[in-house]
């Protein structure tokens, strides 16, 4: 499969310009066999932040969106970190890190070999070996008022406090992300406010847990708003057979 050599940059939210064709689809396919690994080992996954957004308001990925992102609780954190689930991982290319300042899961997809795979700031549109990044946010629950908070990047969190009926329980398999669906909060909507603002809905903006980032200007949101496409196709997930 080519894509165009001119395709637009997204570089990590500082514009709206739409992801290129092939950023999308190698998202699309990271978010399916992440989701698909972290179920079958049962760990407990929603969709937040922006993959939230767009699962919700496009049925898919945001048109200028850069990446993927989850959430798990950290009663999971032993099942995330797990041999059996990082074998898995690594039996389908892909390769988990973790940012113990921001305490950030990332997971990307692993480069042809020999090849410098460039992640983050350096995965432009307009490189093929370039691998989007999927983030999995941690929160942890305060259990004398049942909320529930970040711990992962906290400064861009502090605003944000979620009830746990607004959480749990979650809704598995629940709203449409390309040709995939994604577990969902008990709430969405709530969630969604909280984290972007009650007009969500009609409204771009770059913010998190109510924290203005101000990489762009909030704009109004188009009247009939589309995924990022292509949606497709999406790879197989294969399970190693393990010795215990």
């Amino acid at each position: 499969m080519s894509w165009p050599e001119d395709a637009e940059e997204c570089g990590e939210k500082h514009n709206l310009e739409p992801v290129s064709p092939h950023k999308a689809l190698e998202i699309y396919r990271l978010m399916d066999s992440v989701a698909e690994i972290l179920t079958h080992f049962g760990v407990q996954w929603f969709a937040s932040h922006g993959s939230l957004l767009g699962a919700i308001r496009h049925q898919g990925l945001i048109p200028y969106d850069c990446d993927a992102d989850l959430t798990v609780f950290s009663f999971d954190l032993h099942k995330l970190t797990s041999a059996p689930l990082q074998l898995a991982m690594l039996r389908n290319g892909l390769v988990m890190d973790f940012l113990p300042v921001q305490n950030l899961f990332t997971i990307w997809r692993q480069g042809r070999h020999g090849t410098i795979v460039h992640r983050g700031v350096g995965a432009k549109n307009n490189k093929v070996d370039a691998q989007p990044d999927l983030h999995i946010f941690v929160l942890f629950s305060f259990v004398e008022d049942r909320n529930w908070q970040y711990e992962t990047d906290r400064i861009k969190h502090l605003a944000l406090e979620l009830d746990e009926d607004e959480l749990l329980p979650l809704k598995p398999r629940f709203a449409r992300f390309g040709e995939s669906w994604v577990a969902v909060p008990a709430d969405p909507e709530a969630y969604l406010d909280k984290m972007y603002g009650p007009d969500w809905r009609r409204t771009k903006r770059c913010m998190t847990g109510r924290q203005e980032l101000k990489e762009f200007e909030p704009t109004e949101l188009e009247s009939d708003p589309k995924m990022a496409l292509p949606t497709g196709p999406l790879l197989p997930v294969v399970f190693p057979e393990l010795e215990i």
